[in-house]
């Protein structure tokens, strides 16, 4: 026995004290650690559930593709974060004067009667408008 563990590493040489050489056995080598009897007992192990779950409980896999509905939780995120940023942003320009804001050049709300909504649309001045020498800018 000291000549089959001699090599290995170990801390503790007590930590092997338990173990017992048997003679030989057909099959087993010379100096086997374990004996024929101890080899065929076969120990059957058995699970016990510590938690129990609800039995209408049904693990269902997702039809898309996990890259895939990262992606688009990100679109999603992103694109309600532009709907509120621009929410804010139509609030501010409405409680701001029409004239106060085409003198600063910022965003100009178009209404369009023939357009059933009453939002309109956001439109950018163009950079000729604000950029007029002189005092008098006809808008």
């Amino acid at each position: 026995m000291d000549s089959m563990l001699k090599d290995l590493p170990v801390r503790s040489k007590d930590s092997f004290s338990r173990l017992k050489e048997t003679p030989s056995h057909a099959g087993h080598a010379k100096g086997c650690i374990l004996s024929s009897a101890a080899h065929s007992q076969q120990r059957f192990y058995q699970y016990v559930p510590t938690k129990e779950f609800p039995s209408e409980q049904v693990i269902v896999t997702e039809k898309t593709n996990i890259l895939l509905r990262y992606l688009q939780q990100q679109w999603d995120k992103k694109s309600a974060q532009q709907a509120a940023a621009a929410a804010a942003a139509a609030a501010a320009s409405s409680s701001v004067s029409g004239s106060s804001s085409s003198a600063h050049g910022s965003h100009k709300r178009d209404f369009d009667p023939n357009d059933g909504s009453q939002r309109g649309s956001l439109r950018k001045r163009s950079r000729l408008d604000h950029h007029h020498p002189g005092p008098s800018n006809n808008h």
